[in-house]
């Protein structure tokens, strides 16, 4: 079971979908084909290659889509929100979701967990689930995206898993 977290922050709502089991979870962004990211370096039956950073990320945004040299957050940007995170600054709204969470997963489910969190900026929100639901006993598989290179090596050095 794959579940895809996407945070609503206009209306304060969090939001929850669902994908099978079989769904293969990343596409080469040139052409679509299936990509495992578990390999180095990645790529598709067509041959796109995509390099694994040291932190273990994988930019998958080829240079002629960026429609600027740093997408995404900057670097300032980037530790602020990490330190107000670890400060606790939406701990609330991070336990609620490990609630809708535990919620929402099937009783008596046998198959690992895919959490998915598009937009993961630095990973306090991928992270915390993660924890949190290891915690109550769910055997967990954790993947995040995000536009800003910064974001993603924070979030992927905070977390080995």
């Amino acid at each position: 079971m794959t579940i895809c977290v996407r945070h609503l922050r206009k209306s304060g709502k969090i939001s929850f979908y669902f994908l099978s089991e079989d769904l293969f979870m990343w596409r080469c962004p040139l052409c679509t084909s299936p990509i495992d990211i578990t390999h180095q370096p990645v790529k598709c039956e067509n041959n796109h290659s995509f390099d694994k950073a040291k932190s273990g990320y994988v930019n998958l945004l080829p240079v002629q889509f960026k429609k600027s040299k740093q997408p995404g957050d900057d670097k300032a940007m980037v530790l602020a929100r990490r330190e107000f995170h670890e400060a606790g600054g939406y701990l609330p709204l991070m336990e609620a979701m490990v609630d809708v969470l535990d919620n929402e997963i099937p009783k008596g489910n046998s198959h690992p967990i895919q959490l998915y969190d598009a937009g993961c900026g630095e990973g306090a929100y991928l992270s915390y689930c993660y924890d949190a639901l290891a915690k109550l006993g769910y055997e967990i598989n954790a993947s995040g995206s995000d536009i800003s290179k910064v974001a993603v090596d924070l979030a992927a050095k905070k977390s080995s898993r």
